[in-house]
């Protein structure tokens, strides 16, 4: 027995032909399978995400600053971008773990590594528009030495020297430079260590007690010092006053000691005492028309382990007063002499 199919049961007066019917069924498929081909969907291409970290290692206690930044597929920033940061340690925070991205198409923030951090390599990762992009950020021990050594012209130089935790000189560690001793300054008092790992400053004490001072360099929280003399120069010029527009001439003897009376005698020393002099009115001494003389590189004499400083005024010295500044193994004193 056959059975009649559908389309024996259309009557032959049905308004609609079977191709008409047939061509309807078409549209009776799931309407997701046309969004999934849209034009402007398969157009759509998703952000890029990078992210930084700096300093890329770090002490427990420290802080580093997180940069993601967001662009689109040709590379141009993308401003108004959300973003969500986390860590796979606890003991990193952050300032902010979400925000947006600004017009140069960054969001910034800092993390910070908690004071009991162990060592390792946590990760931080950054999530924006279901990109993520993940940095490794070590967390180390540094060890610092520091030590001071005089220098041409009088001064004396610190340098501390930072290391990590296997030996190898660490690169871009913030170094500072400090001193209990009243009186001690420091030409740069902090800043990051460069390619040998050493971050180096000149420095001074200007007029200030004869004593054993303490030069500290600090990094991450760790310090080591160094011992500086602080020196005792005295000495007054010889005569106190000079003439104004005529050559006259003036000695400024000076004894050198440490702080507990001996006698400055480090021949590695001995060319390393500086003297110079600037006039009342601003000129330097190594001017020829500021008519003072500049003395450099005052040799302690052999015998009495004392140095002479000889300065003269000339034909156009007008009438003021002139400073003398003597430097010795970092230590600097300051004298007068009136021109009348």
């Amino acid at each position: 027995m056959t059975l009649p199919s559908d389309r024996d049961h259309i009557p032959a007066s049905f308004p609609l032909s079977r191709r008409a019917i047939l061509a309807a069924s078409a549209f009776a498929v799931p309407a997701v399978v046309a969004v999934g081909t849209s034009p402007a969907f398969a157009a759509s291409q998703p952000n890029s995400l990078a992210l930084t970290l700096s300093p890329s290692t770090v002490a427990a206690g420290e802080t580093t600053d997180v940069v993601a930044t967001v662009t689109d597929s040709a590379g141009a920033p993308k401003a108004g971008q959300s973003v969500t940061l986390t860590s796979s340690s606890s003991s990193i925070t952050f300032s902010a773990s979400t925000g947006v991205t600004q017009g140069d198409g960054t969001f910034r923030t800092k993390a910070t590594v908690a004071s009991s951090a162990s060592t390792g390599k946590p990760t931080i990762s950054a999530v924006s528009g279901g990109v993520t992009a993940v940095a490794t950020l070590t967390v180390d021990t540094f060890a610092i030495t520091t030590s001071v050594a005089p220098v041409s012209g009088g001064g004396m130089r610190v340098t501390s020297t930072v290391r990590d935790s296997a030996r190898k000189v660490a690169v871009g560690r913030t170094v500072t430079f400090s001193s209990p001793t009243r009186g001690v300054s420091f030409d740069s008092p902090s800043g990051v260590t460069d390619s040998n790992g050493r971050w180096t400053s000149m420095f001074s004490a200007t007029n200030t007690t004869p004593t054993t001072a303490t030069i500290v360099g600090t990094s991450g929280g760790v310090a080591s010092s160094s011992p500086w003399p602080i020196l005792s120069i005295t000495g007054s010029p010889s005569p106190s006053s000079m003439q104004s527009y005529v050559q006259s001439h003036s000695t400024l003897p000076l004894a050198v000691k440490y702080a507990d009376g001996r006698i400055f005698d480090d021949t590695a020393l001995s060319n390393l005492i500086y003297a110079s002099t600037t006039y009342y009115n601003g000129y330097m001494g190594t001017n020829a028309q500021a008519g003072v003389s500049k003395s450099v590189n005052v040799r302690l004499d052999d015998t009495t382990k004392s140095a002479t400083v000889y300065f003269h005024t000339n034909s156009i010295t007008e009438r003021g007063v002139a400073t003398i500044t003597v430097k010795c193994n970092g230590t600097v004193v300051t004298r007068t002499v009136t021109i009348t």
